[in-house]
């Protein structure tokens, strides 16, 4: 018999290792490509690296905001914003920068985890939307998109890995 194989896509949505350590250490995932975190892999998880990703905040470039030298956080208070899911790493950093700024999330705002809702949000309603990746670069919105220039206070970028039981070979 053929063992269960189960695959799990979160499209843009980057989840940390902790979401993964527990199904990892009872023997229920094998790989998965996440943040990864050595110090929160407890020897359970290693990781190999695969690419560095970062969040970007990113407009239509006929969006006022893109003619700003460098966008705040309070900016954003008046503005459509798309957000990833909560749970994910971005989110979880997009909490913690608003928080530090003293702000909640900005009262427009959508969660959004699928791409295509986000550049159609992004075009359509002139949203501004946080995202990982490089979508200025992808070839259907190149010229459309531009990276607004934000500082966060978290360090970015990640670095993007293979991770895998530590005991598989």
């Amino acid at each position: 018999s053929r063992p269960a194989v189960q695959v799990i896509l979160n499209n843009d949505a980057y989840y940390g290792i902790a979401d993964i350590l527990p199904a990892g250490a009872k023997g229920d995932v094998d790989l998965g490509i996440t943040v990864f975190q050595e110090e929160l892999s407890l020897g359970i998880l290693v990781g190999e690296e695969l690419f560095g990703d970062r969040l970007r905040l990113v407009a239509r470039k006929d969006h006022p905001l893109a003619r700003q030298d460098r966008v705040e956080i309070p900016q954003l208070m008046d503005e459509l914003v798309v957000l990833p899911p909560l749970e994910a790493i971005a989110g979880q950093i997009l909490v913690q920068e608003f928080s530090a700024e003293g702000l909640p999330f900005p009262p427009r705002r959508i969660t959004a985890a699928s791409r295509e809702v986000t550049f159609g949000l992004v075009q359509e309603c002139n949203a501004v939307a946080f995202l990982t990746g490089h979508p200025v670069c992808e070839d259907r919105y190149q010229g459309d998109f531009v990276d607004l220039p934000m500082r966060f206070r978290q360090p970015i970028p990640w670095k993007i890995s293979l991770c895998r039981r530590a005991s598989s070979e």
